[in-house]
């Protein structure tokens, strides 16, 4: 295995719990309700996607892009202010994957401007080789165009990269495309497909390097 293929909410930083917060408010704001299970039906999809399911959950009358605005004001308030928090390890994890010599993507729903913020906030902006955003593919997770030409990004084959991914729409993302998929679960809980379609599920960036020493598999 040649590259490591990184989403990045839920996986290198500690936002998802933010998504749910501010979907929730922005909602409520506006004079809707909406609920964590609804963000969790839309987590890692595209705007078209969850504009589409979120209609279906929330009726027709439900709009989406004002909602959606005002969740993008409030969120940037909040990080503007308080930060965005890394998940436990990540620095190290990237500072142990340049040592292998892994060559590093990020494939995130998010957008261009909004990613080259948080990895810039975090301090990890230098540990990529590559960055794809949602904005820049026409079909969003879990279709596996990000991760194809994240990989081609990278000058490598999907087969060639492991993906790390925290949701089930990233996970049949990554594994559609061929990458071999390691789940590190953020918000959704690992069912038998995720399992099937998992490489490996760690509870930790941490556990990631000291589990394959163990099988020596890299």
């Amino acid at each position: 295995m040649k590259g490591i293929i990184f989403d990045m909410d839920g996986v290198l930083f500690d936002t998802e719990k933010l998504y749910e917060r501010f979907w929730c408010e922005a909602a409520k704001q506006s004079g809707f309700f909406m609920n964590t299970e609804d963000v969790a039906a839309i987590r890692s999809t595209d705007s078209k996607i969850a504009k589409k399911i979120l209609k279906e959950r929330l009726g027709e009358v439900f709009d989406y892009e004002a909602v959606k605005k005002l969740r993008i004001q409030l969120m940037h308030r909040y990080t503007e202010e308080h930060g965005v928090e890394l998940k436990p390890g990540v620095v190290e994890f990237l500072r142990v994957c340049k040592d292998k010599h892994y060559r590093i993507a990020l494939a995130t729903t998010s957008n261009m401007e909004r990613a080259l913020d948080f990895l810039t906030k975090g301090g990890i902006h230098e540990y990529f080789d590559y960055i794809l955003t949602g904005d820049r593919v026409l079909n969003g997770k879990p279709d596996p165009e990000i991760y194809e030409r994240a990989a081609e990004g990278l000058k490598l084959s999907p087969v060639e990269c492991y993906a790390v991914e925290d949701s089930y729409n990233g996970v049949r993302s990554a594994y559609a495309a061929g990458c071999k998929v390691i789940m590190v679960p953020d918000r959704n809980v690992p069912d038998s497909e995720m399992e099937q379609k998992s490489y490996k599920i760690l509870s930790s960036l941490e556990s990631f390097f000291l589990e394959d020493s163990k099988e020596n598999s890299m």
